[in-house]
C-alpha cells in the first residue's frame, strides 16, 4: 500500500474541500452579528468613525494574515491549518500542541508523516479547549478571584512561558538556528524599545516579529545542505 499515494490522492482532496467549506461557513458566521444588526435593526454606524475603525484595525491586524499562515504552515501542515485557522487560538494553543507531538513522535516538520501527526495534536486541543472553555465559563472567574494578587500576576507571563518551551524544542535540534532567531528577536527588540522603527507607517512591533521570522528562514536556506543517502536530512 502506497501511503504517500493515499495521502495525496485520497486524503489531501477532501481535507481541501471541506476545509475550504468550513473556513468559509466560519467567515459567514463571524460577520453574522454585524449583519444582522446592519440589516434586520438597521443600525449603521456613521462612515466617519466606521472608516477610522477599519483602518485602525488594518494597521493593527491585516501583517498578521501574511505572518501566521506563512510562519504556522510549516508546523500544522494543510489539514492542521485549516482546523487551526477555523478554531483560532492558534498561537498559544494549536502550535504549541501541533509543535509537542510532533517533539514526542519525533516526526520530522514538513513531510506526510508530520502533517499528519499535526493534525492529530491540534484536534486533540480543540476538544480539550473546548472541555475547559466550558469549565472556565462557569467556575473561571469565581476561581480567578479567589486567587492571591501573585498568581494573578504570574498568569501574565503563561504565554511568554509557552513560546520559549516551543522555541526550546525546536532549537535544540538545530541550535545554529536557535542562536540566529534569538539573537534576531532581541535585537529587534532593542531597537525598537529605543524608538528606532518609529519612521514606519504601520505598528513598528511588527519588525520584532517579521524580521526574526524571516530572518531565520532565510538563515536555514542559505545553510541548508541535503543530507547525502543514508543520512538523515537537516
Amino acid at each position: 500500500m502506497d501511503t504517500k499515494k493515499i495521502y495525496k490522492e485520497e486524503f489531501l482532496p477532501g481535507i481541501i474541500k471541506w476545509g475550504k467549506i468550513t473556513n468559509f461557513l466560519g467567515c459567514i458566521l463571524v460577520f453574522a452579528p454585524a449583519l444582522v444588526v446592519t440589516f434586520l435593526y438597521g443600525i449603521v454606524p456613521a462612515k466617519g468613525p466606521f472608516m477610522v475603525a477599519i483602518v485602525a484595525q488594518l494597521s493593527v491586524n491585516a501583517v498578521w494574515w501574511v505572518i501566521e499562515p506563512v510562519s504556522f504552515f510549516p508546523v500544522l501542515g494543510i489539514p492542521g491549518s485549516y482546523m487551526a485557522f477555523l478554531s483560532g487560538n492558534n498561537s498559544n494553543l494549536r502550535m504549541p500542541c501541533a509543535a509537542a507531538a510532533l517533539k514526542a513522535t519525533d516526526t520530522q516538520v514538513g513531510t506526510e508523516e508530520g502533517s499528519i501527526i499535526s493534525t492529530i495534536g491540534v484536534g486533540a486541543s480543540i476538544f480539550v479547549n473546548i472541555v475547559f472553555l466550558i469549565i472556565g465559563v462557569l467556575v473561571g472567574v469565581a476561581l480567578i478571584n479567589v486567587l492571591p494578587d501573585g498568581v494573578k500576576d504570574a498568569l501574565n507571563y503563561l504565554l511568554p512561558a509557552l513560546f520559549g518551551a516551543v522555541f526550546a524544542q525546536f532549537a535544540i535540534d538545530d541550535w545554529k538556528t536557535g542562536v540566529v532567531a534569538m539573537a534576531l528577536g532581541v535585537v529587534c527588540m532593542v531597537m525598537y524599545n529605543n524608538g528606532l522603527f518609529n519612521w514606519l507607517p504601520i505598528d513598528p512591533f511588527v519588525v520584532n516579529i517579521l524580521v526574526p521570522i524571516f530572518g531565520t528562514m532565510l538563515y536555514s536556506r542559505l545553510t541548508y545542505k541535503p543530507a547525502k543517502e543514508g543520512e538523515e536530512t537537516k
